[in-house]
């Protein structure tokens, strides 16, 4: 019997619960099964078939990758689903398209928020462990907003 592949497309960022990559290990349940993931956040401009609804929950966040999307409300709609699933110790699978832009900008606004880390911080981090992450000019526009605001945002 031949071993699947192990797609390369999950990093996991730091020692959190969360995990960041593309559709393509979204939708490889060996690779989710992997890393334990129990929940799949999907922010993209379609929706994606659900590999295995049985198995994961699945959170779709329909938003472009474009210079007039807001950002910010998926942000605040993200965190708290984020935050359930680290009090009950589950792993959180965030990915987009191809795992550059919008789901980085969500695990960057995470970052931010939870371990009070300043927008270049966070990007930093998230770089170490995803070296190609680069939200686009709108999202680190929005994320600079929310590093002045991010004080306001309780769960």
């Amino acid at each position: 019997m031949t071993k699947p592949i192990i797609s390369c497309d999950i990093v996991q960022i730091g020692d959190t619960h969360i995990f960041l990559g593309s559709l393509a290990a979204a939708n490889n349940v060996y690779i989710l099964e992997k890393y334990d993931v129990k929940h799949v956040l999907s922010f993209l401009d379609f929706s994606p078939q659900l590999t295995c609804p049985d198995k994961f929950s699945y959170t779709l966040f329909f938003m472009h990758d474009n210079v007039q999307q807001d950002i910010l409300s998926s942000i605040r709609k993200a965190i708290p689903m984020i935050e359930i699933a680290a009090q009950k110790k589950e792993n959180v699978f965030i990915h987009c398209h191809m795992g550059i832009s919008r789901s980085v900008s969500v695990v960057i606004a995470w970052l931010m928020w939870k371990k009070n880390m300043s927008f270049e911080h966070a990007l930093q981090m998230v770089k170490r462990h995803r070296y190609f992450a680069q939200p686009n000019f709108n999202f680190c526009n929005q994320l600079a907003q929310w590093e002045r605001e991010k004080h306001y945002f309780h769960l």
